[in-house]
């Protein structure tokens, strides 16, 4: 009797693709060792992706497994978990209707779920997504009903929380630097720009308001503009934040990346400078973008 594996999908040739933008959706957030750090061009590869899913769904609906089999619709899923806010709502009762049909997992629908809730400033059901805390650690996002979150986990087949606690401070968890001249009611952490990003909204955003508060009304001033900056900022080559804490809060930041040979950083000079001063080499010049301290 022979063994037969699951049916090829539909449409091979969108499962191919799929995959191959799920590949680069992961190339530019991480280092060949799995470090997470993100590209300049992140952000025009998640545009990309999230323009194509909009044409797949218009076309197909959700990509589920007979289209485009298990591992295509896994990297649909991803290239979501990536896309704009309103896309991933368009895409949640998609999905819904796909794990009914048996066309997706359970586990999908949980963390597309989670993220939208998180997005919407709400508490997530399934416990899938982390905050850094102020202390540069990372904690549950808040989350409903905490007593019942592993037996919800476990109902869309995912592990405990602290499982997937661990695994994720194993692999995300920033460095605190650790410097003895340091008062002791004073502590320093580092970012880069995964760990900014990931606090930038909760944690920046407070300070940062607090800190303009003379000048919040101008719109060059505003908190969607200063998100946006800091979301190019964090995507840049040699991005590095530093924040110090008190009292386990953070209580001001400064940051910057270095000067990669295309930069336009010094375009615009009038000042005479000497030949070759403006040429560089991605390690010349750390330019400086914002010091902000919250005043109280």
């Amino acid at each position: 009797m022979s063994e037969t594996g699951p049916p090829s999908p539909r449409n091979p040739q969108l499962r191919e693709e799929l995959l191959r933008r799920a590949e680069t959706d992961q190339h530019v957030r991480q280092t060949p060792d799995g470090t997470f750090r993100p590209l300049p061009e992140m952000g025009q590869v998640d545009a990309d992706n999230s323009a194509r899913i909009r044409e797949i769904i218009d076309t197909h609906g959700w990509p589920g497994h007979s289209l485009v089999g298990a591992d295509g619709t896994d990297a649909a899923w991803l290239l979501v978990q990536h896309a704009p806010h309103d896309l991933q709502q368009t895409c949640l009762p998609l999905l819904d209707a796909a794990v009914d049909a048996g066309e997706a997992t359970p586990a999908q629908l949980a963390y597309l779920t989670d993220r939208i809730l998180v997005r919407r400033g709400l508490p997530q059901r399934y416990g899938t997504q982390y905050r850094s805390t102020a202390d540069g650690d990372l904690e549950l996002s808040q989350v409903e009903d905490p007593d019942r979150l592993d037996r919800r986990r476990a109902s869309v087949g995912l592990g405990t929380h602290a499982q997937s606690l661990a695994e994720i401070r194993h692999r995300y968890g920033p460095r605190p630097a650790t410097d003895p001249d340091d008062s002791p009611s004073l502590h320093i952490t580092h970012h880069d720009g995964r760990t900014t990003l990931a606090i930038a909204d909760t944690v920046i955003l407070p300070i940062y308001l607090a800190s303009h508060q003379d000048v919040i009304d101008d719109p060059f001033y505003s908190s969607e503009r200063f998100l946006d900056r800091l979301r190019n900022y964090a995507q840049a080559p040699g991005f590095h934040l530093v924040a110090t804490h008190a009292a386990n809060q953070m209580v001001g930041l400064a940051f910057g990346y270095t000067l990669g040979p295309t930069s336009r950083w010094w375009h615009g000079l009038t000042t005479p400078v000497p030949a070759g001063f403006t040429a560089e080499d991605g390690t010349r010049t750390f330019a400086f973008n914002e010091l902000m301290v919250h005043p109280d």
